[in-house]
């Protein structure tokens, strides 16, 4: 400021507030897997949706076209219940699924169910319909087949082990992230470890899922002299 002869310098705070112009977009629908006549938790991991310029709590997920063969649930911290979500103008929200308040219980017997929905942060709505879906396994346990292909490797590099290679399946009664090998003697040439492990730590895998074949999360690294023409796991 200035009267022709003093000067004074001041701050002038300006406070923007951001447009809501943006609206939520799904980024992840894995869907879920349930045994029958028992619930499952959603959680954001297989349904995750975001929206650039809104919070979690305010990306709404409107349901259209809702389950046959279950019902979908909410948790309310305060009775400690889970209630049912009403089949017509049924909603809840990303900061519900993230909470882990969000469920599906089956009760009826059929090979899959799903829901669809649109997304909303309360001022935009994407009008695009999505489909999670619902695999409903099976309670009768059948008998575990095994499938080992084998695999080659050269020296000093590393393969992927996925389900082309080595699967075991009981039929689809049992979710793959449950049927586990668990591994009693370790290759002597070489290392098997996880994705999520650095092949360099040295640590032992000792048990990986069928679901972490199908994903192609478990290698094989040949590191040591092979004087054998062949290496093995049990």
């Amino acid at each position: 400021m200035s009267d022709g002869s003093h000067i004074e310098m001041k701050k002038v705070y300006i406070k923007v507030i951001p447009v809501n112009d943006q609206s939520p977009i799904n980024q992840r629908r894995t869907g879920i897997s349930v045994k029958v006549n028992s619930s499952v938790v959603l959680t954001r991991d297989a349904l995750y949706s975001r929206d650039l310029d809104s919070s979690p709590s305010n990306v709404i997920y409107i349901i259209e076209i809702y389950t046959k063969y279950g019902t979908l649930q909410k948790y309310s911290p305060y009775t400690k219940k889970w209630n049912d979500i009403p089949d017509s103008d049924g909603t809840f929200t990303q900061d519900d699924i993230n909470r882990g308040h969000i469920r599906y219980e089956n009760n009826i017997p059929q090979a899959k169910d799903h829901f669809r929905f649109q997304l909303s942060d309360r001022i935009n709505t994407h009008r695009q319909e999505y489909t999670f879906e619902i695999r409903i396994l099976s309670s009768d346990k059948s008998q575990l087949i095994l499938v080992n292909n084998g695999i080659q490797v050269n020296i000093d590099t590393t393969v992927t082990i996925g389900s082309d290679v080595l699967l075991a399946d009981d039929k689809g009664t049992t979710a793959a992230s449950d049927i586990i090998f668990t591994i009693s003697e370790q290759p002597k040439l070489g290392r098997l470890y996880h994705l999520k492990d650095s092949p360099s730590r040295g640590f032992q895998l000792k048990k990986f899922s069928v679901a972490d074949l199908i994903e192609r999360k478990i290698y094989y690294t040949q590191n040591k002299p092979a004087n054998d023409s062949a290496d093995n796991f049990k």
